[in-house]
C-alpha cells in the first residue's frame, strides 16, 4: 500500500533553485505534493489557507528571512536551507524551532540528502505526535481516576463526620481520636487528589475559564476563613490590608481566584514560624490589582525563587510543625494566574521571610497611565 503523498511548502525565490528541487522530486520519483512560494508575504498567504507536512525553506528571501514565516507555520517542521548561513544561523534556527539545516552548494549537492533530511522530521514528527497522544491519555486517565477518588472519599469523609459527631451512635475516646485522626488524613488525601486534578486539567487544557466580575477583597476573607483553623494549630495571624473605600474588583474566574489565595497562604502558613504573621495587602495598580502576600517564613535563596513556582518543589526545611504537601500549590497558582491574564512573582531573603507577589487584570479598563515603572521593576517569574 502506498503511503499518502507528503505535502511539502518550497520556499526558495531562486528559479534555477525552484527547477532542481522540482526535477528532483520527479527524477526520484519522490512521494512529494509540492508547492512552491518565493517570498515571505507568498508563505503567508498560502498558510492562511493550506496546511503542510513539511516546510523547506531558504534563508534569505527577497522579503525577510525564514525566521519570518516560523510564527505562521506554527507547528509545521521546518527545515532550513542556505547558502549564507553559518553555525551561528544554523544555531539560531534549532532555537527557533527549526527541524533541520542544510548547506547550500554551487553544485546543489545539499540536494542528494535532502529526501534522507525529509524522511527523517517525518520519523520525528510522528514519534512527537505519538508522545503528544500519550500525554493527553494520561491526562484523561488522571482527571477520570482523580474523580473517582473523590467520590469515594466524599463517601468516607460522611461517614466519618457523623460519627464524630454522635449521629451514629455513642463512641469511646479512643475511638474518637482515631476517627478525629482519620478524618484529618481524608483531608489530606482530598486535597493531594485535587492537586492532581488540577494539574490535569490545565496540562491538558480541559480548565474551563467563568470570568466575571470579582471582589477581591471578598476572596480574601473568605480564604482566610478556609484556612484560619490550620493557621490557629501554628497561632499564626492572618491579616488582611487594603486601603479605605477600595474598588478591587478584577475581571476573573471567582473559583480560581480563591483557589490562588488558598493555595498561596497555605503555603505561607506550611513554611511559617509559630506566633507569626501572615499579612496579605491589596493594591491598586490603575489597569489591574496586585495582592502581596508577606510572611515570615524560613525564606528562599535567590538560585531557588523560580525553581518555587515549578511542579514537585518543596523546600527540606520546615518552620514549627506542619504536614509536607505535594509541592503543588504554587505551581497551580503561577497556572491559574497565568490563564487569567495576570504575572505572579516571589520576592525573599533567607530567614527574613518571603513576598509572593500577583496581579489580576481589573474588570472594567481604566484610563491609561503615563507611567508603569511600578510593573517594570518586578521580577517576574
Amino acid at each position: 500500500m502506498n503511503r499518502k503523498k507528503l505535502r511539502i511548502l518550497m520556499v526558495e525565490d531562486d528559479a534555477l533553485d525552484q527547477m532542481a528541487f522540482m526535477r528532483l522530486v520527479e527524477d526520484q520519483k519522490l512521494s512529494y505534493d509540492c508547492t512552491i512560494a518565493g517570498s515571505v508575504s507568498e508563505v503567508r498567504h498560502i498558510l492562511s489557507s493550506k496546511t503542510f507536512d513539511i516546510i523547506i525553506a531558504d534563508y534569505l528571501l527577497g522579503d525577510g528571512t525564514a525566521f519570518d514565516i516560523i510564527d505562521s507555520a506554527k507547528d509545521t517542521p521546518i527545515i532550513f536551507i542556505t547558502g549564507a548561513g553559518n553555525e551561528e544561523v544554523a544555531v539560531k534556527a534549532w532555537k527557533a524551532g527549526a527541524f533541520d539545516y542544510l548547506i547550500k552548494d554551487y553544485e546543489r549537492n545539499y540536494l542528494k540528502v535532502l529526501p534522507i533530511r525529509v524522511e527523517n522530521v517525518v520519523r520525528h514528527k510522528k514519534a512527537e505526535d505519538k508522545l503528544k497522544q500519550y500525554d493527553r491519555l494520561k491526562g484523561d486517565l488522571a482527571i477520570t481516576v482523580s474523580h473517582e477518588l473523590k467520590t469515594s472519599l466524599r463517601t468516607f469523609r460522611d461517614i466519618i463526620t457523623n460519627a464524630i459527631a454522635g449521629k451514629l451512635g455513642p463512641t469511646s475516646n479512643e475511638l474518637q481520636k482515631k476517627l478525629e485522626t482519620a478524618d484529618r488524613i481524608i483531608n489530606r488525601l482530598a486535597k493531594t487528589i485535587s492537586d492532581f486534578l488540577d494539574i490535569s486539567k490545565i496540562e491538558t487544557g480541559k480548565i474551563e475559564l467563568r470570568k466575571t466580575k470579582v471582589d477581591v477583597q471578598q476572596v480574601v476573607s473568605e480564604a482566610i476563613f478556609l484556612l484560619s483553623e490550620m493557621a490557629d494549630e501554628k497561632k499564626i495571624k492572618l491579616l488582611g490590608v487594603c486601603p479605605p473605600d477600595p474598588a478591587f474588583s478584577v475581571h476573573a474566574d471567582y473559583s480560581m481566584v480563591r483557589q490562588i489565595f488558598v493555595n498561596l497562604i497555605d503555603n505561607a502558613i506550611k513554611f511559617s514560624p509559630m506566633g507569626s504573621t501572615i499579612q496579605i495587602t491589596i493594591k491598586d495598580m490603575k489597569d489591574e490589582v496586585q495582592v502581596n502576600m508577606q510572611d515570615n517564613s524560613i525564606g528562599i535563596g535567590n538560585e531557588d525563587i523560580r525553581d518555587a513556582f515549578n511542579r514537585f518543589v518543596q523546600s527540606d526545611e520546615y518552620a514549627g510543625p506542619g504536614t509536607p504537601g505535594t509541592g503543588l500549590g504554587l505551581y497551580i497558582a503561577k497556572q491559574l494566574i497565568a490563564v487569567q491574564g495576570g504575572q505572579i512573582w516571589a520576592e525573599s531573603t533567607p530567614g527574613e521571610g518571603s513576598i509572593f507577589c500577583f496581579t489580576l487584570p481589573k474588570s472594567v479598563p481604566q484610563e491609561p497611565v503615563a507611567s508603569a515603572a511600578a510593573g517594570a521593576e518586578r521580577r517576574q517569574v
